[in-house]
């Protein structure tokens, strides 16, 4: 994960690591997953970004 992050715009670093949940409404959840998918895999990345109530 670190990894990705460091790979990732600073903008969307800083988006990440300030966020204190992941919002899909929010306009940058596309590119924030994506960077997630791409540390852990589609499938790890679904289990870790998927909604909690």
């Amino acid at each position: 994960m670190d990894a990705a992050l460091q790979a990732a715009p600073l903008r969307l670093r800083r988006i990440f690591e300030a966020a204190q949940f992941l919002s899909q409404n929010d306009d940058d959840y596309p590119a924030l997953r994506s960077g997630i998918a791409a540390a852990l895999g589609e499938s790890r990345a679904d289990e870790v970004l998927a909604p909690t109530y």
